[in-house]
């Protein structure tokens, strides 16, 4: 039976692609060290966001960058795991973004802690990922939105053609 590996703290904080105040990630779990899925948590209005509204509520439309950020800190975890870091990836579509709990207002209250479980397709050294993202109020385990997610994993080489200095 494996150990789970979790990403929390000032490591995530250092290895995320985001950075405050656009992080939408406070933790990420994988179950091994070859995992294909983990789960990311984020508690709403904890700190500073400039995704968050005045009243640090999470509007429905960011649960977007907060899946994305979901698969980041899961593939960043990996990444770190195998010895190596990762520097950006790219969010190349959505396809069926699906809201399955309404909230007041549209917005998620702050204090909500959001657990998203992310299960990804390929190997983490894949260049485009295809993933399945769930996110879940994880006080009642209710599934508040779904979506699948593309995103592409460039290397350093890559990087420096995409945008260079």
């Amino acid at each position: 039976m494996s150990q789970e590996i979790k990403l929390e703290g000032q490591l995530l904080t250092r290895l995320m692609p985001q950075k405050s105040p656009m992080l939408f990630c406070d933790s990420a779990v994988i179950a091994s060290l070859d995992a294909t899925e983990g789960y990311a948590y984020y508690l709403v209005g904890a700190r500073e966001c400039i995704g968050l509204d005045d009243n640090n509520n999470l509007p429905m439309l960011s649960l977007l960058e907060v899946m994305a950020q979901a698969f980041a800190a899961i593939i960043t975890l990996e990444h770190y795991c195998h010895g190596q870091e990762l520097d950006l990836g790219l969010f190349l579509s959505v396809r069926s973004f699906i809201v399955h709990k309404k909230f007041a207002q549209g917005v998620i209250p702050k204090g909500t802690l959001l657990k998203t479980h992310v299960s990804f397709h390929g190997s983490f050294s894949d260049k485009i990922m295809q993933t399945d993202i769930e996110v879940f109020e994880e006080k009642t385990n209710e599934s508040v939105a779904s979506a699948k997610l593309a995103i592409y994993v460039p290397d350093k080489a890559e990087l420096t053609e995409l945008f260079p200095k």
